[in-house]
């Protein structure tokens, strides 16, 4: 997990609408800017996120942001900006998560391990985003997988059904922060897709 330093006085600055990308595997969202505040949630490498504020400058910004990419809550937080990669126009689609959707259903429905058809049109960087993803969901898909991911979708889901059935705040972070990357994502979207499920 990565760690920045606490802003001691942050100034809060205007700015046009910039979007994000996650550079590290995985990026804590907390309820303010600095390393001090609670982590609400986790998010992976690779998803986008729309920026809505930002305090101080530098290789000591935070910014204030809101998750693009689906699976994550739509839940305003705050992140670090040494690990965006900052843009002031929308990404037209997340690679990883298209590849990892693609891998997980084509897992699922017992299809060959096919990274490259959904990839072979795309710029370097966007092949090499989808390629992991495809890689990652078809791991997570494939039926009793050595890796055991699809118990840590189902942990995720239990977790976030009853939290949401019994009115309690959204948290992945406490049952998915010690766990891999990809582990740790298929936890958070089981438990989003769970709290969703539970709410009433």
């Amino acid at each position: 997990m990565v760690q920045a330093s606490t802003l001691s006085s942050p100034q809060l600055i205007a700015q046009a609408q910039l979007y994000g990308t996650v550079i590290p595997n995985e990026l804590n969202v907390r309820s303010g800017a600095g390393t001090d505040r609670d982590v609400l949630y986790v998010l992976h490498r690779d998803a986008v996120v729309r920026i809505t504020g930002q305090y101080g400058d530098g290789a000591d910004s935070w910014y204030k942001i809101i998750p693009m990419t689906p699976g994550y809550p739509q839940q305003e937080g705050w992140v670090s900006g040494a690990y965006l990669k900052i843009r002031n126009t929308p990404p037209s689609i997340s690679y990883y998560d298209t590849g990892y959707q693609a891998g997980l259903a084509d897992a699922q429905a017992g299809r060959t391990y096919d990274p490259v058809g959904g990839s072979r049109n795309l710029p370097a960087d966007a092949s090499r985003a989808y390629t992991r993803g495809y890689a990652d969901g078809y791991e997570a898909g494939r039926p009793g997988n050595p890796s055991g991911l699809q118990q840590y979708y189902d942990e995720g889901y239990q977790h976030g059904l009853e939290d949401g059935r019994a009115g309690r705040t959204y948290d992945p972070v406490a049952g998915s922060h010690n766990l891999p990357a990809n582990a740790s994502r298929e936890y958070t979207r089981g438990y989003a897709a769970g709290y969703e499920a539970g709410r009433p």
